[in-house]
């Protein structure tokens, strides 16, 4: 204590010294992202999107429309949403999941202005759509320079947006790990700034007040995060009633669509309306090569019926080496090479089989939506299945979510969607069920459950075994 005392006035005269630089800095960095937000904001939207009630609210929807006296306010549902002023000709981008089912759009500027907007085209797999407003030649959001190279993990962000009642909305985090780093089966990164009501369709910029992504949702509304908030819901009365329950955990972080990925998809929606991938049809697995190499090499494992893949002679175990000529390694770099390849265009792919080296041609063609995968997975149809495509996305179950779910091993799959146009909607089915057995044949993977599914004879009905909140349920599907 006697020698702290003695060096006490050293520390104070050091605090002295730096004190005024230290300050200094922070005002420096506080006047800086009050420019980068000021500079930024005129170049944000927000979008009014009105779908019709019924559309939204089914049957609900129908009976609130229909009741008298009537009520036109009644007739369509507002939502509210964010947007980004793309270009200097009109062009607003925000998530598909906006303009779904909205048939009339109204945009309204950091200025104060409203336009009328009509939509360009909306693309699923990204959750994109791009809106174009009727400006008369007097379009005043000024567009934010883009940002080219994917965020870094940890970079600091800025999301700028609208909430509820047209209120401006400002929240500052870090970015997550790029998803081409870890997963090429996900466009969008996570990250940590708060991501409130309105905020969909938002714009990411970075400490450079470059706009460097879009934002799409909240991590509890993407995949199968979007199932643990759900199965925490049902499982807890009210879960914002109670900090501690596993929903609240998710609610602060957003996920986010690069604007060096957005920009593609986004130029195909205003030139073409839509979104054109290339296709091959095959599903692949990473081995080694051999068993004295460290290179990686892709093998079939799925070959979706009447597909390129499939109309060329491809087979499951074929090992693929090239793609026209260039080595591939990774499943990202086959799916990056399909996906950017014009849809009608021949290409040469070097195979290994039977220890043999081939080469097959094929055309790639335009990718079919999921659906119409699914349906090419499964065997031919006897014209007298009753059940051609059960309208639900279901997924594999890891050692992890077998734990969560309490599901025994080598058993089920889980629903993570339901479309509006399912067979099985009013069945009482939900998200986050397991499916185990459909009429008494087990289920262990989402191929057995759409050949199982498309296959199966039934007179009267169908019976399915479901596993939910650690309960087996038995759920009749009439005919």
């Amino acid at each position: 204590m006697k020698y702290f005392y003695q060096h006490l006035h050293h520390l104070i005269i050091i605090i002295y010294i730096f004190m005024p630089n230290l300050v200094s800095h922070a005002n420096e960095w506080d006047d800086h992202i009050v420019s980068i937000i000021r500079n930024a904001r005129p170049g944000i939207v927000m979008i009014e999107a009105r779908s019709p009630i019924t559309n939204k609210l089914g049957p609900l929807g129908e009976i609130l429309s229909s009741q008298n006296p009537p009520n036109a306010n009644r007739k369509w549902y507002t939502s509210v949403a964010s947007g980004v002023a793309w270009n200097d000709s009109g062009y607003v981008v925000t998530t598909a999941s906006v303009v779904r089912e909205a048939t009339d759009f109204r945009i309204l500027n950091h200025f104060g202005e409203t336009y009328k907007a009509s939509l360009i085209g909306l693309d699923e797999e990204s959750n994109l759509s791009v809106l174009r407003c009727d400006t008369s030649g007097n379009w005043n959001p000024k567009p934010i320079a883009k940002r080219q190279k994917p965020l870094l993990e940890g970079s600091w962000i800025a999301l700028l947006g609208y909430g509820y009642g047209g209120v401006p909305t400002v929240s500052a985090g870090i970015a997550g790990m790029a998803p081409k780093e870890f997963n090429s089966q996900r466009c969008w990164f996570q990250f940590t700034a708060p991501v409130r009501p309105g905020n969909s369709g938002s714009a990411l910029v970075d400490s450079d007040g470059n706009l460097a992504g879009i934002v799409l949702g909240r991590e509890e509304d993407m995949g199968i995060q979007a199932v643990l908030k759900l199965l925490t819901q049902r499982a807890n009365n009210s879960p914002a009633s109670n900090p501690t329950t596993p929903a609240t955990h998710f609610s602060n972080y957003g996920v986010a669509i690069s604007i060096a990925d957005a920009e593609k998809i986004v130029d195909q929606l205003i030139e073409k309306g839509e979104v054109v991938r290339g296709w091959l049809g095959v599903s692949v697995q990473e081995i080694a090569c051999s068993a004295d190499s460290s290179e990686t090499c892709l093998q079939i494992v799925r070959v979706v019926q009447n597909s390129p893949a499939d109309n060329a002679g491809l087979k499951q175990n074929d090992i693929l080496i090239k793609y026209n000529g260039k080595p591939i390694h990774s499943a990202l770099e086959l799916g990056n090479f399909v996906e950017d390849t014009t849809p009608g265009t021949s290409i040469n792919l070097d195979i290994t089989r039977d220890n043999q080296i081939f080469t097959i041609s094929t055309e790639i063609t335009h990718r079919p939506t999921q659906k119409t995968i699914r349906q090419q997975m499964s065997p031919a149809i006897n014209e007298k299945t009753k059940y051609p495509d059960p309208g639900i996305n279901v997924q594999n179950l890891t050692p992890a979510l077998r734990t969560f779910f309490k599901v025994p091993e080598h058993v089920g799959v889980l629903i993570s969607e339901i479309t509006p146009d399912s067979i099985l909607l009013n069945s009482g089915l939900q998200v986050g069920d397991i499916i185990t057995q459909i009429d008494n044949i087990p289920i262990s993977c989402d191929e057995d459950f759409y050949r199982t599914f498309r296959s199966v004879q039934s007179e009267h009905s169908l019976l399915l075994t479901v596993y939910r909140k650690g309960n087996i349920e038995l759920i009749t599907v009439a005919q």
